[in-house]
């Protein structure tokens, strides 16, 4: 029979082997790890609910060597923390899961034992994979061990442009079937054989995409990437976020635009007023809006929002004009949440007490509002004054003004 054979190299610098069944106790005494036959008896005292006081008294008597107790001590620690969350039920493991780095996962618990395995292999695990400025080996680990384990259960990716070339030359998307939701940081400008190979990729998965986040993409494939999401090319896309990385874009250079029945969630950055209300008229089913507003345009005979986006009840807005903010109020009556970050400190809101109002006569069924004011460059105390109004008091929990020094 092969067995494993061990070396211990005691005080006395003497080294003493021994094989893997036939243990030295008096050597293993002189190491940190309790002997086998007292973590035996630990590990019994541990599944009958003994109390650290007893699982002592069960080692003293029913063990012939001698331990210390801070060696007792510390295995009953160990055997106690395993057989608490070996207790855990599925369900509360799957959870638990769900929170970590798939790489950190498989690293942690891959092969522990049979039900880990079968809960890790389970269909309702769903992961989550950020290769945004991933290092090296461990893109290199996750790929070789972990995607195959995950590829029919990976719901979300995030690629920026240090891995995105390298992704695509190993992986397809076809091979994610689950894949809803796409995060696409800082792409930047490719060659015209790489642009084909990613708008390819991304068409492969059109039908299942229901969440994407595009950040400061180059102006190119950013254009590219709104033509694909406005002409209707992606049934399924609920949501999506769009971060510019400079100017503001022209949705009328992008041709025909489609109306976007799917999308309910928008999130968009230095966006100029006219070429939101533009866009807003294609997205009738819009329900969530967050746009940071720039730009100086004259706002008056546009039309009523309330006819293009009759369903939309949350609103946060980022402005640089009050005027901007007072349109949106005055033509969403339907609205229910309400969030404004002022951002003029040279161009003061008229007073708590206009905005009040305004929020009173336009918004019947508004439950909730937050305003973030700046330090502005006049009499600022008086100004504070004006929000020390029973109206704010009357709803204190309900609307919430913040100052942003």
């Amino acid at each position: 029979m092969l067995k494993r054979i061990r070396a211990v190299l005691n005080s006395g610098n003497e080294i003493s082997v021994f094989s893997s069944n036939t243990h030295n106790h008096s050597i293993r005494a002189q190491t940190t790890r309790a002997p086998s036959p007292v973590r035996e008896i630990v590990l019994k005292s541990a599944a009958a609910k003994l109390s650290q006081t007893q699982t002592q008294l069960a080692v003293a008597n029913e063990y012939n060597g001698e331990v210390s107790s801070s060696k007792v001590t510390n295995t009953f620690s160990i055997m106690i923390l395993s057989s608490k969350f070996e207790s855990l039920p599925d369900e509360l493991l799957l959870n638990v899961f769900s929170y970590l780095k798939p790489i950190d996962l498989y690293r942690a618990f891959f092969n522990l034992n049979i039900r880990i395995n079968y809960i890790l292999n389970d269909s309702y695990l769903k992961f989550h994979l950020d290769f945004d400025n991933v290092p090296v080996c461990e893109y290199d680990l996750l790929c070789e061990y972990v995607m195959d384990q995950i590829s029919t259960r990976l719901h979300s990716i995030k690629l920026s442009n240090s891995t995105l070339e390298l992704f695509f030359t190993q992986f397809d998307f076809d091979k994610f079937p689950y894949l809803t939701s796409m995060s696409l940081i800082k792409l930047t400008t490719f060659e015209p054989n790489e642009t084909n190979i990613f708008f390819q990729q991304l068409l492969k998965i059109r039908l299942q995409l229901s969440h994407l986040l595009i950040i400061e993409c180059q102006s190119v494939i950013e254009i590219d990437l709104y033509k694909i999401i406005f002409s209707n090319q992606l049934p399924k896309l609920k949501s999506c976020q769009l971060i510019f990385r400079s100017d503001p874009i022209d949705f009328g250079c992008l041709g025909k635009i489609c109306i976007c029945n799917q999308l309910e969630h928008l999130t968009i950055d230095k966006c100029d007023f006219d070429q939101l209300l533009y866009l807003l008229q294609y997205l009738p089913k819009m329900r969530y809006l967050q746009a940071s507003i720039i730009g100086s345009v004259t706002i008056s005979g546009k039309k009523d929002l309330a006819d293009l986006i009759p369903y939309l009840n949350q609103l946060k807005l980022t402005v640089v004009r009050f005027d901007y903010f007072e349109y949106f109020i005055q033509h969403i009556p339907q609205l229910t949440f309400v969030s404004l970050i002022y951002l003029n400190a040279y161009q003061p809101i008229i007073s708590g007490e206009y905005l009040a109002n305004l929020l009173l006569t336009s918004l019947p069924s508004l439950m909730r509002f937050n305003c973030t004011i700046p330090d502005f460059k006049f009499d600022y105390i008086t100004f504070i004054g004006t929000f020390q109004h029973q109206m704010y008091l009357d709803r204190k929990n309900q609307w919430i003004i913040k100052h942003n020094s």
